[in-house]
Parts: C-alpha cells; structure tokens; sequence
C-alpha cells in the first residue's frame, strides 16, 4: 500500500479508537433524552449548547488550530524549545479567555443572572481549555494519548448522565453538569498524564509568537462563525418564529446525523493532518485524488443508506413525542455529508496557511444559508430550515472545489458523479415512501453500486497492493 495511504489509515484508526466511543456514546443517548426531557427542555439545552459553540471560537481565538500547526512543524525536532514557546504562549491566550469568562460571569451576576449560570458558565469554560489541550497533544505527535481522553470523555459523560439525569432527574442542568465535568475530568486528564506543565513556563512568554499565532488562527474565527452560521445559527431563526418546542425537535432530529459526524470527525482529524505533511509532495494531486474519491463516495452512500432508515429509526428507538424528527432526517443526512466534503477542501487552506480564503467562502455559504431560512420558515417551517442548511453546505462544497484548484488539481471521473448524483436523487425520493420492502432492496443497490464502482481499490487495498 502508498505509504502515505497507510499511514493516514494507522492515524483514522487511533483517532476512531479514541472517539468512536464518545461518537456512539452521544448517539445512544438520544433516547434517554427523549424519554426524560420535553421538547421545551431539550430546546433550552441545545441553544445553551450552541451560543457556547459560538462563543468558544470567539474567546479563544481558535489559538488551538495554531498551536497545533506550528507544532506540527516543529514535530521532528530534537530540542523541545519552540515546542515550549508555542505551546506556552497558546496557553497564555487560552488564560486571558479564561479571564474575559469569570468577568463575564460577575457581571452577569450582580446586573442580570440568566439561567441555571453557574453550570453554563462552569461548561463555557472547559469548552475553550479542552480543544486546546487536544490540539497542543496532537502537536505533539501523542495521537494514542488524544485518542485515550475520548475514552475518559466518553465514560465520564454515560456516568454523568445516569447520575445528574436518571437516577436525580435534574434534567437541563443535569445534561449541563455531565457535559461539563467530562470536559473537566479529559482535560486534567490530557494535562497530567503527559505532564502537560513541563512546556509551559512563563520565561518563553512572547508577544512576538503570540501576534505570530494569532496572525494565522485569527481568520478562522470569521470561517468558524461562518460554519456555525451555516450550521447552528437557523436555530435562533426558529426559536424566533416557531419557539422552544420545534428548536427542542429540531435539535434532538440533528442529532441523528451524529452518527455520520463521527465517522467523518474521526477521518477528518487524521485527514487534516496527512495534508499538511504532504502539501509540498510532488504527487500530492494524484494522492490527494485517491481520498476524495473514497471520502465522495463514503459520505453520499452512507448519507444516503441512512437517509433511508430514518423513519424506522425515529418509530423505533425514541419517544412518540418526538417522531416526526424524522422528517427532517434525510435532509440532515446529506447536509453533514457535503459539510464533510467542503471541509475536505478547508484543509487545503489550512495546509497552505490561506485561512483568509477559509473565512470568505464561509462567509458567502452562511449568508446564502441564513437568506433562504428567513425567507421560507414561515412557509415551510423546520423543512424549510433543514433545506437551508443543506444549500448553504453544498453552496460551500461547490466554491471551495473550484476556489482550491489553485492549490491542488483533483482529478474527477464523470461516471463516479453521475452515479453518485443518482443514488443520492434515489435515496431522498425513497426515504419518504411507506413500503420498508422498497427501502432495504434501494439500501442493497446502493451499497452494490459503492462496491462495483470501487471494486480495484477495495481489492488492492485487502491485498495490500500498491494504488
């Protein structure tokens, strides 16, 4: 196998040992949540959970793709000096956040308390600390030990669950509570265990390396906010015109598609960083090439063979208060597939340190997004809001794949689009007919096709030959 394929496979499988479990572990308890909160409650939940999603890139300066970068340029180095400078200095930005929310939270106190905010402001908190230690642990090349805090996440939060939701039914702050103190419990864990405090010392304090930073993460934060414009803003749309209850089954049907996010979030981690090794590969294009074509043809058919499950999923596993999520499922489906592609793509501008590109093609899928939710909620209601997120994600694919051409040429085969096209038009249609018979004989031709159309590389790649 092409030595580079092989290794960005050993780097997917550590990264999928270490999240798989807290991927799985958010999609299994969907139906606890539906079984022991109100669409009301778990709509409070999911805005507390998407402004934090905002704020942290925002408070934090999204420093931890930068510390992650720069280490990895640093990687094979004998001294660990810059690797000290780097990751201190990070930290200091990472501390200054830190400061910014305990201000925030006096304030908030004495002039206006919201609800429950102590726990929001305890879970905002862990949220901009705990990206950053992973980022700094992939920097450092300990992929095992990132791998190993997904699993720490993982039990801690299923434990939390059970305590603070089940067992004492505390609901929204429960959810909040075990969220947070799995955040708190990794990120000792990823401070400990490797004796994080070694690289960090206040002597390697640099404003220099700070502004040197910051001049590289600080475009991702518009590209950021864009992506959560694309992803997560229509749910003020909706708590604005439909209200709490359709924001609380809008957010529980989103979280169907989790379990396509965590394949790709596994994928995209090792992906991210084969790039940036490889960017200056005189065979990047044809290597390159190699992975989108299993990424396209992996997203659109699990996309689509999940899309064709939704409503067997919703009837089966959650509660009758929530059933018609699954309405919305199949949209979702597709729109986390192409939010993968265009992020595929957005590693390039990582890669080649073009993250002003990044934001600006973000920013145009995030207005296009937000345009089409206001102008058809009223209309079509939550479709009209799962549509939109679906056109701003393919909007994003589309720019990014003819904008990154200056970087890299990809080749493309006319028959693997054709078919693609056809399967995903397929799978939409079909997702919404009553007959399960017509579902599973679809599901078989699709994966039949995903097979034939990629037999030679599949076969290849279990002989262990080259590409």
């Amino acid at each position: 196998m092409d030595t580079k394929l092989k290794k960005l496979l050993n780097n997917t499988l550590v990264y999928a040992i270490g999240n798989m479990g807290s991927k799985l572990l958010t999609f299994a308890l969907i139906p606890l949540y539906s079984f022991y909160l109100s669409k009301e409650d778990f709509g409070y939940y999911d805005i507390v959970v998407t402004t934090i999603t905002l704020l942290v890139p925002l408070l934090n300066l999204q420093i931890s793709d930068a510390i992650f970068r720069w280490l990895l340029d640093h990687k094979l180095d004998e001294s660990t000096e810059q690797q000290k400078v780097i990751i201190t200095n990070g930290l200091i930005v990472g501390l200054i956040a830190l400061s910014i929310i305990i201000i925030a939270y006096l304030a908030l106190l004495f002039i206006h308390p919201i609800p429950f905010q102590t726990p929001v402001f305890i879970f905002l908190a862990a949220s901009i600390f705990y990206p950053i230690l992973q980022q700094t642990i992939r920097g450092l090349g300990n992929n095992k030990l990132f791998a190993a805090s997904g699993i720490i996440y993982s039990a801690t939060l299923l434990i939390g669950t059970l305590i603070f939701v089940v067992t004492f039914e505390y609901k929204v702050i429960g959810l909040i509570a075990s969220s947070s103190i799995a955040l708190i419990v990794s990120s000792l864990f990823l401070i400990i265990k490797p004796n994080l405090t070694q690289y960090f010392d206040w002597k390697y304090f640099n404003q220099s390396k700070i502004k040197e930073l910051l001049r590289y993460s600080w475009p991702l934060i518009p590209n950021t906010i864009s992506w959560w414009l694309v992803n997560s803003a229509n749910k003020y749309i909706i708590l604005l015109y439909l209200g709490t209850e359709a924001n609380g089954l809008y957010g529980l049907a989103n979280r169907f598609p989790g379990l396509l996010v965590m394949v790709n979030s596994i994928f995209m981690l090792a992906w991210q960083e084969s790039a940036i090794e490889n960017n200056n590969d005189k065979s990047k294009s044809v290597y390159f090439s190699k992975v989108f074509k299993f990424l396209l043809w992996g997203q659109l058919t699990f996309a689509s063979i999940l899309a064709l499950c939704s409503e067997f999923i919703t009837s089966s596993i959650i509660a009758p208060e929530y059933y018609l999520a699954w309405e919305f499922m199949p949209i979702l489906f597709f729109s986390v597939a192409f939010s993968t592609l265009s992020g595929f793509f957005g590693t390039f501008y990582l890669s080649y340190k073009a993250t002003k590109s990044a934001r600006s093609t973000s920013i145009i899928a995030a207005i296009f997004n937000i345009t089409l939710c206001f102008i058809f909620i009223q209309q079509f209601n939550l479709v009209a809001v799962a549509s939109s997120t679906f056109f701003g994600y393919l909007t994003l694919f589309v720019i990014r794949t003819v904008h990154t051409r200056k970087f890299v040429k990809l080749n493309y085969e006319l028959k693997d689009i054709l078919l693609i096209s056809l399967i995903v038009l397929s799978s939409f249609y079909f997702s919404f007919v009553e007959s399960n018979l017509t579902k599973l004989i679809l599901i078989i031709i699709i994966i039949s096709i995903a097979i034939l159309g990629n037999y030679k590389s599949i076969s290849r790649l279990i002989k262990n030959r080259k590409f």
